[in-house]
């Protein structure tokens, strides 16, 4: 009888050898790889400093101050920005009102610190023309006894001209019309329609 006890034994070990083998592979490519990092001494870390970022604030544009009148539904003071421009001081006035001339002002130039706009009305920009009558009050020049200074009072009757008025009275006798004084040198149609209310003869 054979005894086989010994073979048996060096089979088994063969394959523990073997199991523990493909364990050990296993393992080795199975299991995550432990990272080991060494502290990096102090002396040789880089001194760097995190600074807090710089606080940014906000810009204001500078105000201005301009006066604002004429043909506006609020005339007064107002403070805009340095940007704006006069249509915006104009709507801070509440805007123009219904005798504006529209276009007498520029809406769109920019504004300056103290300035003055005036919207002008369409009266402001057509005045009424001059009444040709005369109150019971007013100072008529007798152009025929009034001496040079007292002719400088006319209006567009300069000292030259005054003299020149007195040398053709005394020269040619009393004026009797204001046809007459338009013989005077100097003296137009516009100058007599400016004297006609003012003297008398």
């Amino acid at each position: 009888m054979q005894r086989i006890f010994p073979q048996r034994v060096a089979a088994v070990l063969i394959w523990a050898v073997l199991i523990a083998g493909v364990l050990l592979v296993t393992w080795f490519v199975v299991a995550p790889k432990a990272v080991i990092e060494e502290p990096v001494p102090s002396d040789m870390q880089p001194d760097i400093q995190l600074a807090d970022p710089p606080v940014i604030e906000p810009t204001a544009l500078p105000a201005v101050v301009v006066y604002v009148t004429g043909a506006v539904a609020h005339p007064g003071l107002y403070a805009l920005a340095a940007h704006e421009r006069i249509g915006a001081a104009v709507a801070a006035a509440g805007g123009m009102t219904a005798d504006a001339v529209y276009d007498a002002i520029n809406m769109a130039a920019h504004i300056t610190d103290g300035q003055h706009i005036n919207v002008p009305t369409s009266t402001d920009r057509n005045p009424p023309a001059e009444s040709t009558v005369q109150s019971d009050e007013t100072q008529f020049i007798a152009i025929n006894t009034a001496t040079a200074a007292e002719l400088e009072q006319l209006p567009g009757v300069g000292a030259s001209m005054a003299e020149r008025i007195v040398a053709y009275r005394t020269q040619h006798g009393p004026f009797k019309s204001l046809a007459d004084l338009d013989a005077v040198s100097g003296i137009g149609s516009a100058l007599l329609e400016r004297l006609q209310p003012l003297v008398r003869f």
